[in-house]
């Protein structure tokens, strides 16, 4: 009876660990998707209405949920203080949960917003590009890490049981 007990919490617990590892990949998705949606909404309103960037920043704050709106506050907040956009923008990006590479391009673009509406949009379009890449790519490999996923935790979890039997 107990080691029918262990062999079911080690097999619940890698169930678990196969379910974390899945919502942070969705989680994942869902920051690049809205992230997308706040740079396109950016450009939009930098070409359309020329709000100064304090303004855009704000009001993409305003906008957006979880990760990505916290992005956006953290860098309106550390304006607020007084510091230049650069480097705000720059320690904001390093608490998204991306990719390196795509963080990389996020960063870069903090340079670009300082300049000219076109310099700005045009930095926002290069970045989305990035970024829209990045989400296809990790769309089609999704069924095939779920999969790769279940079949590690669950294997992991079988193999431990087997050894408890």
């Amino acid at each position: 009876m107990l080691k029918l007990l262990g062999s079911l919490c080690i097999l619940a617990a890698g169930g678990m660990a196969w379910m974390d590892r899945r919502r942070t990949f969705r989680q994942t998705l869902e920051t690049l998707t809205e992230l997308l949606a706040a740079l396109e909404e950016m450009e939009g309103a930098i070409r359309l209405e020329r709000l100064p960037m304090p303004r855009l920043l704000s009001r993409a704050a305003l906008r957006r949920d979880g990760p990505v709106g916290m992005f956006f506050q953290t860098v309106v907040q550390t304006l607020r203080r007084g510091e230049d956009l650069v480097p705000a923008w720059r320690q904001a990006v390093g608490e998204l949960s991306l990719s390196e590479r795509d963080r990389s391009a996020l960063a870069e673009l903090g340079e670009k917003l300082t300049g000219d509406e076109t310099r700005a949009c045009q930095g926002i379009q290069l970045v989305s590009r990035t970024l829209t890449a990045s989400l296809e790519n990790l769309r089609k490999q999704q069924p095939e890490r779920e999969k790769r996923g279940a079949a590690l935790w669950f294997s992991g979890a079988a193999l431990l049981i087997i050894l408890l039997i």
